[in-house]
This record gives C-alpha cells, sequence and structure tokens, in this order.
C-alpha cells in the first residue's frame, strides 16, 4: 500500500503542480489511495520532496536534486558556525565561528536567497551584497533565526 501511494504521489507530482498537502491528497483519493495529513508528511520527508517555485512563479511540490539533499545535510553544520548577521543598508555583515566562513557561504549561497547579488567571504565574516535595503534585512532577519 505505502509504496504504490508513494508511486502515485511521484506520477501525480510529474504531472500536476501541487502547491498544497490538501491538494495533493485529494489528488491521491482520487485514484483510490486514502490517507491522513500525517500520513501524506511522512510519504512527503521520505520521498525526499521539496516545495520550490517553477519558472511561472508557482509553488509546487517536487523530489530533491542531489545539489539541494547535499545542502540539507551541510545545512546544520553551517548553521551552528553562525555568530551574528547585521544589516548595513543593502550589505549583510555576517560573523562565523572561526574558519566556517566559507562553509556558510556555500549554505547560503544554497538557500538561494532572493535579490542576493554577491558574497565575500573571509575567515570568520563574509559581506553579502543585495539588491536593495528590504531585501538585506529580510535575509538578516531570516539568518538570525537560524542562529
Amino acid at each position: 500500500m505505502k509504496s504504490g501511494r508513494q508511486r502515485a504521489i511521484l506520477e501525480i507530482l510529474e504531472r500536476d503542480a501541487i502547491d498544497t498537502q490538501f491538494k495533493l491528497m485529494q489528488a491521491l483519493a482520487e485514484q483510490g489511495f486514502h490517507c491522513t495529513q500525517a500520513t501524506l508528511s511522512r510519504d512527503i520527508r521520505e520521498l525526499k520532496l521539496v516545495k520550490r517555485t517553477n519558472g511561472n512563479g508557482l509553488a509546487a511540490y517536487r523530489p530533491a536534486s542531489d545539489d539541494e539533499l547535499e545542502a540539507e545535510a551541510e545545512g546544520t553544520a553551517w548553521e551552528k558556525s553562525l555568530v551574528s548577521a547585521e544589516p548595513a543598508q543593502n550589505l549583510i555583515v555576517v560573523k562565523t565561528l572561526p574558519g566556517a566562513a566559507g562553509a556558510v557561504q556555500i549554505g547560503l549561497e544554497a538557500m538561494k536567497p532572493e535579490n542576493l547579488v554577491g558574497v565575500i567571504a573571509g575567515e570568520n565574516t563574509l559581506f553579502l551584497a543585495m539588491r536593495d535595503n528590504l531585501t538585506a534585512r529580510k535575509l538578516c532577519v531570516q539568518l538570525q533565526k537560524l542562529m
């Protein structure tokens, strides 16, 4: 039952842009697979599905790429290396543990932050250049939540 349901999930996601678990549960039910939200959440986790925006700017579930899985595995390591993040106009100054700036840079770039123009990394400090002050503040808040 589980393997059939998970195959059906992958087939549905290949065919349709599904952006919520509720819509995915409905699509599964139409194919005869009735499940709870908790079961669907486990399936999503086991199938390593991620919700990403497509070319049209619409979010939809899809299988994670190898790069995304690698970044997720490395994610906790670089996040634990964050010490501080402070905005300065359209720049963000990020402080890390000694020698961790390079790892943090890779983790940050894997996040693909909106409006990130470039990153300069030293040994324990990064300068992130954003397109504008607002997106710099938003990313700074995200980084502070990761600490």
